[in-house]
């Protein structure tokens, strides 16, 4: 159960949607047929129990099986809701039939990487996207599949797909000999397919126990104390944000960490629209209390016991809304899966939007076509400097957030630089700041930044570098597609009217290093 600790009761106006919910009634969110007819297309997250009952045998099997072929690793290669469940599955999972890669970034020195790591051992691709057209999973098949063609007897026979039926992906696996081809419900859109094949089958390579999974996933035909929790948590957070505490701060506890990643894009991509929306702060290191904005609220997930008692007090007595639960076993994930997809799907109600929709998605993904077709028809963007970056900070107002937006590598090294970054940023302005990999941010607080409120203070970074890996049957390679990324979501922040500054630096080390000294 969870702890509502300084939130009004009863301020959630949800006391009606545990039902209506259970009964898939999409006038929760929208009085319009048309919306409504669209909005039962996307409910299918619902039967998550029911999927799981009809197909964990299946999943085992293809795992048995993969197994028995030797395979040791895995390489999924996907965007948004096709690569955030599966890379928590494996963070928190035990040992699995193989060590799980994820490849959701264009960036040429990361794709370099995941090609050595194929070299090494051998490797199962698993090509995952709803629609089976997504640009970067598109350029990674297509790189993978020529290496595997060059190095490997029946290239296919090493791929499996994940799609929706009858997409441009389903054929390319028929035409290129994939091993298997699991096909989603058309019914679950991608940020809610935590507990579909999307999630689960990547899940179970990495060691993930569908069966035990599955024995905290409540049908929603029944009422359990999970599912009435998540409904007036999603309450409380979209009326909480109504009335300007819409700084949803994680801190999921050691065991659970990756969550706030899979949380942030489900939250920030459903809420972000018609100028509202829910602003998840993730990974974001600890502070003491009496340094956050009045704008926050904290959701706390404490799965080993080693959080600060007296820091949890100490946001208590400054009237901080905290929403505390306790979970002790990994077996629990596919529970907290659930709890944030009733939750978002409540705070849409209260929010009075259409948590299941993305309007503002496609026009980065457009700027980014135009640009790769028409390289001169956007003009060329200089870059900026600290000075710059110090006038956008001094024109902050009380609500902003800050966000990094860096369409750099995503090692180890760059995560742990702009998290310290990060630090000093908030330290200086008090705003929260959120730190996000380009293009992976673009399937997730995308949304949310040109579709909710105008808070956010955006720090576009990006990489000149020498480095390329082409792509085969593409007139341009990695590095011109990641650029045309960063410059067309530029593009449309400026055309929305969003205050944003473009950093660059030419390289990831020293460069890197200088240009964050050198800024506030």
């Amino acid at each position: 159960m969870i702890d509502f600790i300084n939130v009004e009761p009863g301020g959630s106006g949800c006391a009606d949607v545990p039902a209506r919910l259970r009964r898939r009634d999409a006038a929760l969110w929208s009085s319009d047929p048309d919306v409504q007819h669209a909005i039962d297309n996307r409910l299918g997250w619902l039967d998550a129990a029911g999927f799981m009952d009809r197909n964990t045998h299946r999943i085992v099997a293809f795992v048995d099986r993969i197994k028995a072929a030797g395979y040791h690793q895995a390489m999924l290669l996907g965007m948004g809701g096709s690569s955030l469940a599966p890379e928590v599955y494996a963070s928190v999972s035990g040992p699995g039939a193989v060590d799980l890669a994820v490849a959701d970034s264009t960036a040429p020195g990361h794709v370099r990487h995941l090609t050595s790591l194929c070299e090494r051992a051998p490797t199962l691709f698993i090509v995952s996207s709803k629609s089976g057209t997504t640009a970067e999973t598109s350029a990674l098949e297509a790189h993978f599949f020529e290496w595997a063609r060059a190095h490997l007897d029946n290239p296919g026979e090493h791929f499996i797909t994940i799609t929706d039926p009858g997409s441009p992906l389903q054929a390319l696996a028929a035409q290129r000999g994939y091993r298997e081809t699991f096909l989603n419900p058309v019914d679950i859109g991608g940020r809610y397919s935590a507990l579909s094949f999307f999630g689960l089958v990547p899940g179970a390579l990495a060691g993930v126990d569908v069966a035990a999974l599955r024995r905290y996933v409540p049908a929603t035909e029944n009422e359990s104390p999970l599912f009435s929790d998540a409904c007036r948590l999603g309450g409380c957070l979209g009326a909480l944000a109504a009335r300007g505490r819409n700084k949803l701060t994680l801190h999921l506890g050691a065991d659970f960490a990756p969550l706030a990643a899979w949380i942030e894009q489900l939250i920030d991509e459903s809420t972000g629209k018609n100028g509202a929306g829910i602003v998840v702060v993730a990974g974001e290191p600890r502070l003491a209390a009496d340094h956050y904005s009045k704008d926050r609220v904290f959701a706390i997930m404490d799965g080993t016991g080693e959080l600060d008692e007296a820091w949890v007090g100490d946001l208590e007595a400054l009237g901080h809304p905290i929403l505390r639960w306790r979970v002790a076993e990994p077996d629990r994930l596919g529970a907290e899966f659930y709890r944030w997809e009733v939750a978002t799907a409540a705070a849409g109600h209260v929010l009075g939007i259409n948590p299941f929709d993305e309007p503002d998605v496609n026009d980065s993904k457009a700027a980014t076509r135009a640009v790769l077709e028409h390289p001169g028809g956007i003009r060329a963007e200089i870059p900026q400097g600290p000075a710059d970056l110090s006038r956008l900070l001094q024109g902050a107002r009380a609500g902003d957030y800050i966000a990094i937006l860096a369409f750099l590598p995503p090692t180890a090294a760059n995560r742990k630089r702009l998290s310290s970054w990060r630090t000093r940023l908030t330290r200086r302005t008090g705003l929260p700041c959120c730190v996000a990999f380009g293009p992976r941010y673009l399937h997730s607080s995308g949304q949310l930044h040109k579709g909710g409120p105008d808070q956010g203070l955006f720090i576009v970074l990006t990489l000149d570098s020498n480095e390329d890996v082409s792509i085969p049957g593409r007139p341009y390679g990695f590095k011109a597609l990641i650029a045309a990324q960063g410059r067309g979501d530029l593009q449309v922040l400026r055309e929305r009217g969003r205050r944003v500054v473009h950093l660059e630096t030419k390289d990831e080390g020293a460069g890197l290093d200088a240009l964050l000294g050198d800024v506030p």
